[in-house]
């Protein structure tokens, strides 16, 4: 279950994994299932699963140009278009909410307690986003472009997803000490040997 709070104009989603886990694999057996939940509360999956959720967000509202319903943002008026600052930041007409950037790029995930995350803004683009969201602004000028959250199909193919990324080794979120790495000449990639073994990489 996923629950929204908007007061105070610092906009929170609250998810629990639970509820989408359980969606996500209603044809699995009891067994099964009861296998893969333990997942749920693992600290690592939990941060995976929020940054997919906020990447996912990032990227229906700045390629897809859509809500958390999948519906299109209402365009841009006339006069903000005519607006020096839309000129100066080279805007176009898709409606992303992308103008300087750091409203959707302060969006972050944090893990709560059992199985839950909670995703928020940080650096004070809370307000930002909630006269996105609810539609204010100054004079309460912004229309509404609730681009914050997902539908719950969404929700449980990104569960699908993880899932079946972890259950390739039963270790994946449990790597050893990063000791042992492999540095490529003149980059600054490192790749742990023991994980793409353990993943089955290698």
């Amino acid at each position: 279950m996923t629950t929204r709070k908007l007061s105070n104009h610092n906009p929170k989603l609250i998810i629990n994994l639970i509820p989408i886990f359980n969606d996500a694999f209603a044809s699995k057996t009891r067994e099964q299932r009861s296998a893969m939940r333990q997942q749920l509360s693992n600290s690592e999956f939990k941060a995976e699963y929020g940054r997919a959720y906020v990447d996912k967000i990032i990227e229906r509202t700045e390629d897809r140009n859509v809500d958390k319903d999948g519906r299109r943002f209402k365009r841009y008026s006339k006069g903000y278009k005519d607006s020096l600052t839309f000129r100066i930041y080279g805007k176009s007409s898709s409606v992303n909410l992308h103008l300087t950037g750091a409203m959707l790029s302060s969006m972050n995930s944090k893990n709560k307690s059992g199985t839950a995350i909670m995703i928020e803004f940080s650096g004070g683009e809370g307000p930002k986003a909630h006269g996105h969201i609810t539609g204010g602004g100054r004079n309460h000028s912004l229309p509404v472009r609730d681009f914050f959250g997902l539908p719950r199909g969404v929700e449980r193919q990104l569960m699908k997803e993880l899932m079946r990324f972890t259950r390739r080794s039963e270790i994946i979120f449990d790597v050893p000490t990063f000791d042992q790495t492999i540095t490529e000449p003149g980059t600054e990639l490192e790749v742990d040997v023991d994980f793409l073994t353990a993943g089955g990489v290698i």
